[in-house]
């Protein structure tokens, strides 16, 4: 009866210790992600600017139309604070103080066609998502 009692109590230490590394490392995977998604939509926004005589889209509607080589579909971005969201918001102009957990795209003006991430938290490194 001794020894299951501490073979339970080792388990459950090495559950307490490895867990919380586990954790940590699905959430910075979860982040790395989210900046790669962005990444992709900034790059498939420049090959529509490029190809569309140097207009970026009103929306991101057109990125994801069936047939094109941009996006098939918008893929959601995670941030710790607010989970998963494949949301945007169109704004005219870039609000870095927004904190909605979506995407958010300019739609007109100088910033037309910037997009970034609306969220005022930090990540795993500390930077504030907005500044990606």
């Amino acid at each position: 009866m001794t020894e299951l009692v501490v073979v339970v109590f080792i388990i459950g230490l090495l559950a307490v210790l490895i867990v919380p590394k586990f954790s940590k490392n699905i959430r910075r995977a979860n982040e790395a992600g989210s900046l790669e998604t962005l990444t992709s939509i900034r790059s498939a926004l420049n090959i529509y600017f490029n190809d569309n005589a140097g207009c970026f889209p009103a929306d991101l509607g057109p990125l994801m139309q069936p047939g094109n080589n941009y996006l098939s579909a918008l893929p959601p971005l995670y941030t710790a604070d607010h989970g998963r969201s494949a949301d945007v918001n169109y704004t005219p102009t870039k609000d870095g103080l927004l904190d909605t957990g979506n995407w958010g795209y300019v739609t007109a003006g100088s910033q037309q066609g910037n997009v970034w991430i609306q969220c005022t938290h930090t990540d795993s490194r500390g930077i504030v998502w907005s500044q990606y």
